[in-house]
């Protein structure tokens, strides 16, 4: 029988179910039943300052998996790691192809090499290898169901498919495209964390903001609405504009920042003016950002 008075003093002192648990020899999930049924509640997460927010993504830059930075900053601000995973996640910094630290790395081989030993490679083929013969057929196989206009890959229906699986997922953000000559990342603009695609839309920002506490403008908002057109199936079916303006008269006006105008860019521009011709869209180009630089140089503290 656990001492409900020890957990809840410990839980007070902590501040973590998971550390409690780990001081007592006991899981967090059973001080956490033992918490609610007394009364305490364990839900609410640890807050995060700018400062801390600002540290983590620094930290996560420059950190290999498995290097114990990670461990540091749980400790030194006193969080869960869970919890700081968590609050990476949902900042976008967390990258499955991040590199692993030696230690990780051996650590993950030695974890495999147990597994095949137990239990077999998993696909079945250590030390196997296709004959000459195989890999021909596989070859004529593959080009045979490429070239052919009546396979599924070449159907108007996977076509489609296709299509719609990658406009929406470029329209809700899964996939975030960037620019080569753009400094894209997580920057803090006036205490959020948002991610910009180059160093001109955070500036940009940063110039909207001054607009709001000159009262020049009400609000604004960061890729906040999706235009679809409606009878296009392929290629370019959608525009997301860079920021959503709302003007002092309540009028929304739309901004896209553009240093460099390819063709697809262009083309999303054109179909905007044919299936939205009642929005209005101002493209702020090299000429018109660097006279805002210029004229706000020293006033505004653009990154």
């Amino acid at each position: 029988m656990e001492n409900v008075e020890k957990i809840i003093e410990l839980y007070k002192e902590l501040k973590s179910i998971w550390k409690v648990g780990e001081k007592l020899g006991i899981s967090g999930q059973k001080v956490n039943y033992i918490l609610n049924n007394n009364g305490i509640d364990t839900s609410k997460k640890p807050e995060f300052t700018e400062l801390q927010i600002k540290e983590l993504i620094e930290i996560y830059k420059k950190m290999e998996v498995g290097d114990g930075t990670l461990e540091s900053y749980c400790n030194k601000h006193n969080k869960s790691k869970p919890n700081v995973c968590r609050k990476a996640k949902r900042l976008g910094l967390t990258n499955e192809s991040r590199k692993h630290c030696k230690d990780s790395k051996k650590n993950m081989s030695n974890k495999m090499k147990c597994i095949i030993l137990n239990n077999g490679h998993p696909k079945g083929m250590l030390g196997k290898k296709h004959t000459i013969e195989n890999k021909i057929k596989f070859s004529k196989q593959f080009s045979e169901m490429w070239k052919n206009p009546k396979s599924k890959v070449n159907s108007e229906e996977h076509k489609q498919l296709l299509s719609d699986r990658f406009s929406y997922m470029q329209t809700t953000g899964k996939i975030k495209g960037g620019y080569s000559r753009g400094k894209q990342g997580w920057y803090l603009i006036n205490g959020k964390e948002i991610y910009f695609r180059s160093l001109w839309e955070a500036n940009y920002a940063l110039y909207l903001d001054f607009l709001i506490k000159n009262n020049m403008i009400k609000s604004w908002s960061f890729e906040k609405k999706v235009f679809w057109f409606e009878k296009i199936k392929r290629g370019v079916r959608s525009y997301k504009p860079d920021f959503e303006v709302i003007e002092n008269n309540g009028e929304v006006v739309y901004h896209e920042v553009k240093g460099y105008m390819d063709s697809k860019s262009k083309t999303k521009i054109n179909r905007m003016r044919i299936y939205h011709p009642n929005v209005k869209l101002i493209i702020i180009d090299k000429p018109i950002y660097n006279n805002i630089l210029s004229k706000l140089k020293g006033i505004v503290n653009f990154i």
